[in-house]
């Protein structure tokens, strides 16, 4: 999911247009529903719609100098407006996941929270002041959060929770200040990045611009490490460290190793969009050429974030192959990483084998993934992912159907990271490629 907080000095501005700018930029965090909530300095103005942020259209009446934006894999119905007799009606935008929601509703009666933005709305309106409400928020909650509000009194608020599994980023420029999940979001609207929220923080944006004022203390941050290796789009910076750096550092350990294992190319390529970052770095290590071969026809929209059911569909039929470039050439292949296999079937390796390729050798820019997360919906066991099911790079191999596999150590991934940056080991969740310790959830 992602999220954005924009908020103009004047109130005689009309910040719509960049709050729409906003969510369209980062839509690659979920694509079944979307909105956004604008305040006027009397009215909330609300528009929302199931699917992508191209088929929002806001009508005129939509408008006002802030408001808040939301893209999510859920068809949750943000963002929300919650109408509060304590701290006044709001508009809120959510990020996050709650392990112990039912734990929540049954404490609070509040079985008609479908949703975790729901619950965490009423639990804030609770607070004696929002400030108070973010607080009791991640007191009570047993997960993680980004979020956003906007007030009756035209104040906005955005906070980020101490554990900080997911980037929130704030920006700003002539018109006013925002805040967005993704850091290229910015450019698309005319702003320049200031630095992330660090963990625990709140910040308020009013005509004076964007301070801190609170921490959430507690919890040690665990961020997200597959920010870098494939949730964020190529473009974005997170925590300062580029993503495309990265996944071409990861790409550079693994061309070394296989230059130690005398492997012998023609071409490197990728499974378009989130490998090809991978496959010019090892393509410049290496010392050969990158070409298209995999190609994703735009008019498909990410895989990823699809609901279950509807992956295999989406990944499959997106991608096509450049036969002429194939045919005869020993190729090696990059993709971002290996959770379900879901392109395997019908997928870019069998377009490959099928345009006349000599030999293919898959590489992955992410550690075997051996665990779902456990801040997700996924409530599948374990032993059903590839990595676990095949351990060795030779099974992998096999059930691939291609010539050789590797994957980076958790070590090299981690240092690719971490490199040059003010970030450890210990500030990364790496709880897809481990099992970690998940006190912080208890």
């Amino acid at each position: 999911m992602g999220i954005a907080v924009v908020h103009h000095y004047s109130k005689e501005s009309n910040c719509l247009e960049d709050t729409h700018g906003a969510i369209f930029n980062i839509n690659h965090t979920g694509q079944e529903h979307c909105g956004i909530v604008t305040f006027d300095g009397n009215d909330f103005l609300r528009s929302t719609t199931h699917g992508l942020v191209r088929e929002l259209k806001p009508s005129e009446k939509v408008s006002g100098y802030c408001g808040v934006g939301n893209v999510s894999k859920f068809l949750d119905h943000q963002p929300l407006v919650f109408y509060s007799s304590k701290l006044g009606n709001f508009a809120f935008t959510f990020d996050g996941f709650i392990v112990n929601r039912d734990e929540l509703r049954n404490e609070m009666d509040a079985f008609l929270s479908l949703y975790d933005a729901e619950l965490a709305g009423r639990i804030i309106s609770q607070g004696d002041d929002f400030v108070d409400g973010i607080k009791k928020l991640a007191d009570k909650i047993k997960g993680y959060f980004c979020l956003g509000v906007v007030t009756e009194k035209g104040e906005s608020y955005a906070a980020r929770c101490p554990l900080a599994t997911h980037s929130l980023i704030l920006g700003s420029g002539k018109l006013g200040e925002a805040v967005i999940t993704e850091s290229r979001a910015f450019r698309k609207i005319g702003m320049k990045v200031k630095r992330d929220l660090d963990p625990g923080e709140i910040i308020k944006i009013d005509s004076n611009g964007a301070y801190k004022i609170d921490t959430i203390e507690g919890k040690d941050r665990k961020i997200c490490s597959f920010l870098w290796g494939y949730k964020s789009w190529v473009d974005s910076v997170i925590e300062g460290i580029p993503v495309s750096r990265v996944r071409e550092r990861v790409a550079a350990k693994i061309a070394e190793r296989d230059k130690k294992d005398h492997l012998k190319a023609d071409v490197v390529t990728a499974i378009e969009d989130s490998g090809k970052a991978y496959g010019e770095g090892y393509a410049v290590c290496f010392g050969l050429p990158y070409l298209s071969m995999t190609i994703k026809y735009p008019y498909f929209v990410r895989s990823y974030s699809r609901p279950k059911g509807k992956r295999g569909d989406e990944a499959s039929g997106k991608h096509s192959t450049i036969d002429d470039r194939v045919e005869g050439k020993v190729i090696v292949v990059w993709d971002d990483s290996l959770r379900r296999a879901t392109v395997k079937e019908g997928g870019p390796i069998q377009y490959l084998w099928e345009a006349g390729a000599k030999e293919i050798h898959l590489r992955f820019g992410s550690p075997r993934n051996k665990f779902y997360c456990r801040l997700d919906e996924i409530d599948a066991p374990d032993e059903t992912l590839p990595a676990n099911r095949y351990s060795t790079d030779e099974e992998m191999a096999e059930f691939w159907s291609v010539n050789s596999v590797k994957f980076p150590e958790e070590d090299e991934y981690v240092d690719a990271i971490i490199e040059g940056s003010v970030l450890t080991r210990d500030d990364l969740c790496l709880s897809c490629y481990h099992r970690c310790d998940f006190g912080f959830l208890e």
